[in-house]
């Protein structure tokens, strides 16, 4: 019984352990709202962000992380798409209102 308990408790204490630093990836970076999809722009050197709330598409240097612009657009983008030869941004949108 005694040994079952101890391979419990190392089984436990490993998840813990890789949950803990699971949280500690990346670089937040404050944009004010909900960040609700991303999109990579190598070319340019930016990551587009969908804020949800504030109705707009943030635009992200990769290179020192500060918002460059912002891009108003119809409320709530969803997700987002850069399109393969990079000259188009998709943008889809939720609605509170479901298509009949």
């Amino acid at each position: 019984m005694q040994r079952k308990c101890w391979r419990w408790m190392l089984v436990a204490s490993a998840w813990f352990t890789a949950v803990a630093w699971g949280g500690t990836f990346g670089r937040v970076v404050p944009l004010g709202g909900h960040a609700s999809d991303l999109a990579l722009d190598e070319a340019r050197g930016v990551i587009y962000v969908a804020n949800f709330t504030a109705s707009q598409i943030d635009v992200v240097s990769t290179a020192d992380l500060t918002r460059r612009t912002s891009m108003a657009v119809a409320s709530q983008p969803g997700s987002l798409a850069l399109s393969r030869d990079g000259r188009y941004l998709l943008v889809t949108h939720g609605s509170s209102n479901p298509i009949s």
